[in-house]
């Protein structure tokens, strides 16, 4: 009876795990990177437009493949998107949604609630409440 033996590279045994690249962090960088490119193909679209001239045939898809090619950025782009974007004047876009009504006063409470630790007199609910509903 004959034995082959085969020697197993690095690269063809199964070594199982998450794949390389699938980090939470990774992810959220792929998903900056995106909303960056989108913002970056509607600024350029508005700058076409406002110009007053005709947007050329094909030049509209050409831009987007600059973008992605500029963003390492491999997923299809709606134009629809953008064109919507314009039409609302929303171009720059950071999050969905509507933003939050305490982000304007959340830097002031960050420095009364420090500021109260600091003094060893912390904020209670009852004084949080009272002070987000005013």
């Amino acid at each position: 009876m004959s034995y082959m033996l085969f020697e197993i590279t690095q690269d063809e045994r199964n070594v199982g795990g998450r794949p390389k690249g699938s980090t939470i962090k990774e992810k959220k960088e792929k998903n900056n990177n995106f909303v960056s490119m989108m913002n970056y193909i509607a600024k350029n679209y508005e700058i076409l437009k406002l110009t007053g001239d005709k947007i050329q045939k094909g030049h509209f898809h050409v831009m987007i493949e600059e973008a992605k090619t500029k963003y390492s950025i491999h997923e299809n782009v709606n134009i629809k998107t953008i064109q919507s974007r314009y039409r609302r004047r929303n171009i720059v876009v950071h999050h969905r949604g509507t933003p939050s009504p305490m982000s304007p006063l959340e830097p002031a409470l960050l420095e009364i609630v420090l500021q109260k630790g600091q003094m060893n007199q912390p904020l209670t609910v009852e004084e949080a409440y009272n002070w987000q509903t005013q």
